[in-house]
């Protein structure tokens, strides 16, 4: 009776082991281990937000200097004939 018991704690033991170890890995892939060099998922979400909203900026900024020198274009062709 006493065996059984002991193998089922060692047992359990084994397993409690095997789920921390699991734990401790996913903890690290979501937040990386600095000591490592590991980007967790946290900081690589936060990066690629940085980098999108700096590139709607970007293509933004395109967008309106495409849309001037647009009417720009225009107004020469308009009125190019009277300004020369």
């Amino acid at each position: 009776m006493m065996d059984g018991l002991q193998k089922n704690i060692m047992h359990l033991n084994k397993e409690m082991e095997h789920i921390k170890t699991s734990l401790d890995e996913i903890k690290t892939a979501i937040i990386g281990n600095e000591k490592f060099g590991q980007e967790g998922l946290v900081n690589m979400v936060k990066r690629h937000e940085d980098y999108i909203e700096k590139d709607k900026k970007f293509k933004n900024k395109l967008l309106g200097a495409g849309a001037i020198l647009g009417t720009l274009w225009t107004l020469i062709l308009k009125f190019g004939d009277k300004l020369f």
